[in-house]
């Protein structure tokens, strides 16, 4: 059993999506930070995930959708190390994913670096280990600790994992918990309210699991992001993999943007997802 226990105040900084902080352990095998960056004229935070995964030589570290490398970051994950054992796997998750794995790279340079196909194509400056791809689980993706699963839509794949001990989802692009409001407040130029508005027209569509009609995405609720919502000819392949991701036992997630769910709240984290990950009602 467990002995980590989550402060309320880290839970919540942890799982809030206005503002930037360095890595806040929020499970005995987790620790997340979040910085802010500019997509398609709108201003948003993205979150890295570290991991803490076993093998016969000893535990390691997998560092998921990293985010820019500060020197408070780079100080804090040098700590892990010395605690938790080195830096073994960088992972990519998806085409939208991949912008500050370089200096990780060059940094723990005898890490691995993994990514999706998409990736493959736009970062050739990276010297990639391996691809993911579906039905093939690299050595690190092991039985009873971590799952992985291919989600692909017409413009990106992303691979989706399961951390088995924590019972954590961990996504990117998949699922995305914006509030309106927050997000307003910070994209209040015309460029990023017609960018918003695109977003909010994609994600009209979505309703919960009472059928009751809530904008997701850039309005508020765990639904998909624009991006994987434009399926076209790879609708089989996304239908395959949510369902999937439907079947792993998660009570929390970790979002890439977004408030994430199941750390703070009483809201089911199943039902939130429901619609979005065709999950059977319970």
């Amino acid at each position: 059993m467990s002995s980590f226990k989550l402060s309320e105040e880290d839970a919540a900084l942890a799982s809030q999506a206005t503002e930037d902080y360095d890595l806040i352990q929020v499970a005995e095998t987790i620790w997340i930070a979040q910085c802010s960056l500019v997509f398609f004229a709108m201003k948003l935070r993205t979150r890295m995930t570290v991991l803490k995964l076993e093998d016969e030589s000893g535990s390691y570290l997998l560092i998921h959708s990293p985010i820019r490398l500060t020197d408070t970051i780079r100080a804090q994950l040098d700590a892990l190390q010395t605690e938790h054992g080195t830096i073994r796997v960088l992972v990519a998750p998806c085409g939208l994913h991949h912008v500050f794995i370089e200096p990780y790279s060059k940094v723990y340079a005898d890490a691995e670096t993994w990514c999706t196909q998409d990736v493959v194509k736009k970062r050739k400056d990276v010297t990639w280990t391996g691809v993911l791809e579906r039905g093939v689980n690299p050595w690190w993706v092991a039985e009873g600790q971590l799952r992985l699963a291919l989600v692909e839509s017409a413009t990106l794949s992303e691979a989706v994992f399961f951390v088995e001990r924590e019972k954590v989802l961990l996504v990117v692009d998949l699922l995305e918990n914006l509030n309106w409001k927050e997000f307003a407040a910070e994209n209040c130029t015309l460029k990023q309210k017609m960018a918003m508005a695109s977003m909010t027209l994609y994600n009209l569509k979505h309703k919960d699991y009472d059928g009751k009609l809530i904008p997701g995405g850039a309005c508020g609720g765990a639904f998909q992001s624009p991006e994987h919502q434009m399926k076209f000819h790879k609708k089989q392949q996304h239908s395959e993999g949510c369902a999937i991701v439907g079947e792993w036992p998660f009570e929390r997630v970790i979002l890439a943007h977004g408030h994430m769910l199941g750390w703070t709240g009483s809201v089911p984290v199943r039902e939130r997802t429901r619609r979005t990950l065709r999950l059977p009602r319970e």
